[in-house]
């Protein structure tokens, strides 16, 4: 199935978006580290840019392809503050739901990483990781 000139064009969007936004998680994670005086290592620089890839996705795919598409022609059709209510809910339980899904990922790959000599828990799988 071929895919129309339209939707193209949205997916384009969204992957510039989504660039945009991997920068921004870097950027904004090496401010942070700055201002809390914490060393910058490999985990936070994964996080940031984990953190900026799938907020920046799921809100510019949520918005081109379900909001601007068929499917949200109910939203188009409020009135203007109910629209922006609706909107900003909307957006916000994504990037909620986004940085706790995050903070599991990281907290399990940080757990499978543990190089130290005590057994450390992964909260994603219920199971304890014991060094090699």
């Amino acid at each position: 199935m071929a895919i129309s000139r339209w939707t193209s064009t949205r997916l384009k969007i969204v992957a510039v978006v989504v660039a945009i936004g991997g920068v921004v998680g870097l950027v904004i994670s090496w401010l942070l580290s700055r201002i809390h005086e914490q060393p910058y290592d490999f985990a936070e620089l994964e996080n940031g840019i984990r953190n900026g890839l799938t907020v920046a996705g799921a809100l510019a795919a949520t918005d081109l392809l379900y909001v601007q598409g068929p499917r949200g022609a109910w939203l188009r059709r409020l009135g203007f503050g109910r629209a922006i209510l609706v909107r900003a809910g909307l957006f916000t339980a994504l990037i909620v739901a986004i940085f706790a899904l995050n903070r599991l990922i990281s907290r399990c790959s940080t757990a499978s990483r543990a190089r130290a000599s005590t057994i450390s828990p992964c909260p994603c799988s219920g199971t304890r990781f014991s060094p090699s």
